[in-house]
């Protein structure tokens, strides 16, 4: 189950994600069946689209996707997972260790969560060749590059 981009819908989402998660867990737990979510790591979204208890209660296991933190998106390069927050990043929050510690803080319990990373690192096109390191400034290209240097 993928629901990361929750914080856009209604506030009604936030309860009827939990209860579907509640339902699928008491159809599921008689078959011997892990029910198991993907979840993002964004304060903003946690807040606004789980029930972050509930979660804990029903999910057998939780996946939170500590990954595309940076991109094309920002017109600047940076790291697609950042470990920890590094002076300078735009967001506090935005980097892996900020993101479990949030779940952490929450409540959501340590044992059923899992961390995912990426094994590949976003893609910039870079306005100028020369001008070539961490926060260099890119283009918002989002065409799928011919190749890599």
């Amino acid at each position: 189950m993928n629901f990361v981009n929750c914080n856009s819908g209604p506030s009604s989402d936030k309860e009827g994600f939990a209860s579907l998660v509640h339902e699928l867990k008491t159809a599921f737990e008689p078959r011997g069946l892990l029910l198991t979510a993907a979840l993002s790591p964004n304060p903003k979204v946690i807040d606004a689209g789980y029930d972050v208890a509930s979660l804990s209660r029903d999910l057998d296991l939780m996946t939170i996707l500590t990954f595309s933190y940076q991109g094309a998106w920002d017109e600047k390069t940076g790291h697609g997972a950042p470990a920890y927050y590094r002076p300078g990043d735009d967001n506090l929050f935005f980097n892996v260790n900020s993101s479990i510690q949030y779940w952490l803080d929450q409540g959501a319990p340590r044992d059923k969560m899992l961390l995912s990373f990426p094994l590949y690192g976003p893609e910039f096109e870079l306005k100028n060749p020369d001008d070539n390191g961490l926060d260099a400034p890119t283009t918002d290209n989002y065409e799928e590059m011919k190749y890599f240097q």
